[in-house]
Order: C-alpha cells, then sequence, then structure tokens
C-alpha cells in the first residue's frame, strides 16, 4: 500500500482536511454570529482627573457628570 505525505493514506489527509474545514467555518460563523447578536466586548469609559500626593491617589469623574470647570470639581 502506497503512503501519502508522512505515511498517512491520501484518503484519510483529504477527510482530516475536509473536517478542519468545517470546524473551521463553524468556529468562524459562530464567533461572527455571537458578536452580532452580543456585540463587542470591549469598553472604554472616557474619566478626566487628576493625581495628588505625588502619585499616591487618583481622583477622576464621570465625564456626562463633569462641567466646564471639571479641575476645580475634583480638588
Amino acid at each position: 500500500m502506497e503512503g501519502g505525505v508522512d505515511g498517512y493514506h491520501p484518503s484519510t489527509q483529504t477527510a482530516l482536511s475536509i473536517v478542519a474545514i468545517v470546524l473551521s467555518a463553524m468556529s468562524l460563523g459562530w464567533q461572527a454570529a455571537t458578536f452580532a447578536l452580543i456585540g463587542g466586548r470591549v469598553r472604554a469609559e472616557l474619566r478626566p482627573g487628576g493625581v495628588y500626593d505625588a502619585g499616591a491617589g487618583l481622583v477622576t469623574i464621570r465625564v456626562d457628570k463633569a462641567s466646564q470647570n471639571w479641575r476645580h470639581q475634583i480638588r
């Protein structure tokens, strides 16, 4: 019996390749469906603030609650 690459029979390699392609397509479809249904998971919130006591503390405020003089609100 003639062997294919690495001693595997060519029909075994073909079957394994087909299984790998099907699984990768299903995985990609699952990721696309999850992203479409749930959305991206990365969330960021901009919070202006300041550091006091030479870096020993951090004070922040929410952007939607900040006024034009936000630097005075965090003191």
